[in-house]
């Protein structure tokens, strides 16, 4: 999983909710 279509791991690696 390396930024793929994920919105919650965009949440993880920016850090915003």
């Amino acid at each position: 999983m390396l930024k793929t279509d994920t919105p919650i791991h965009h949440v993880i690696e920016t850090g915003s909710p």
